[in-house]
């Protein structure tokens, strides 16, 4: 019984580690778009898609978006978009390649899911869309794992892009052609007057923002987003301004406080046990003791 009771006493040792540094899934990051309708408010999930939210992350924090036209708006089906504005940026952005695929969790495309339009096995670069409705079919190839979600109040914003040139012309609609577009820029797109435009984009909630943080990372490995400092690994560049980086820590952090409270607590628990729980079981020991003798004893 007193191993049992001292492997209690661990436990409850144990038990402040976890309350201090609890095992998170990735952080939610909130990305904020201005467009000629609206804002729209985004939730970045690195836990479904570590590669595409860490992307979708660098765009964001270069200012890609700025002045990106929502060339391709289907009512009841997607707004796809992620040319660049000017045609030098998109080539930069093309000569970097494109990212590997994310594996497919399962996760469900819902009015608002945001996703890669990719176009085969690790197709991924800067195009993105966002889907009107539910849907069973997009989503299901590994290159359209979804990674973000924008938030169903703001769907109103998205619900009044001009969708009047309707699908790209590639596919029998009006909308513009991406070849021209990637290579004149929004100069092309002014024979479109009717578009709307993301006019910028900018992290503004998690883990790190673009006002005190100059870099950010994503743990691919784990899933896992945090804004601390971590080793060198896969870190995206934030373009902020003047001003001292601070370090927001992370899981790892929590797990370094729940040590500390480990140290301090350990101590106290192992006087308590000494003074207050052992001598009690000792003497609950010996009254059972004498009590099983005094049967034997009765005989005699």
């Amino acid at each position: 019984m007193t191993g049992l009771r001292s492997l209690y006493v661990i436990a409850l040792a144990s038990l402040c580690v976890f309350q201090a540094s609890p095992v998170v899934s990735a952080d939610l990051v909130l990305v904020r778009c201005e467009t000629t309708k609206g804002p729209i408010r985004i939730d970045v999930h690195p836990d479904w898609a570590p590669l595409g939210a860490k992307r979708f992350l660098e765009l964001v924090n270069t200012r890609f978006f700025n002045d990106v036209g929502l060339t391709r708006v289907v009512k009841g089906f997607l707004v796809q978009f992620g040319i660049a504005a000017d045609p030098h940026v998109q080539q930069q952005w093309n000569a970097k390649g494109n990212i590997q695929d994310d594996p497919n969790i399962g996760t469900a495309v819902k009015r608002g899911t945001m996703a890669y339009a990719g176009s085969g096995k690790n197709s991924r670069s800067t195009q993105i869309w966002i889907s009107f409705q539910p849907s069973s079919g997009l989503g299901s190839q590994p290159w359209e794992v979804p990674f973000g979600q924008v938030h169903e109040d703001d769907m109103a914003v998205v619900d009044s892009w001009f969708s009047g040139y309707g699908d790209m012309s590639a596919f029998g609609g009006k909308g513009p052609d991406q070849g021209r577009q990637q290579q004149e820029g929004n100069g092309y797109l002014k024979g479109f007057p009717e578009l709307d435009y993301i006019k910028s984009c900018a992290v503004v909630d998690g883990p790190a923002t673009e006002e005190r943080v100059e870099k950010i990372e994503v743990e691919v490995g784990t899933g896992i987003y945090t804004g601390g400092k971590r080793p060198p690994g896969s870190w995206v560049d934030a373009p902020t301004g003047a001003g001292d980086r601070t370090d927001d820590g992370g899981p790892y952090d929590k797990y370094f406080a729940g040590a500390i409270v480990l140290v301090l607590v350990a101590p106290i628990v192992a006087v308590v046990y000494k003074r207050c729980l052992r001598p009690g079981i000792r003497s609950r020991t010996a009254l059972r003791h004498r009590h099983a003798l005094k049967p034997h004893d009765a005989k005699v």
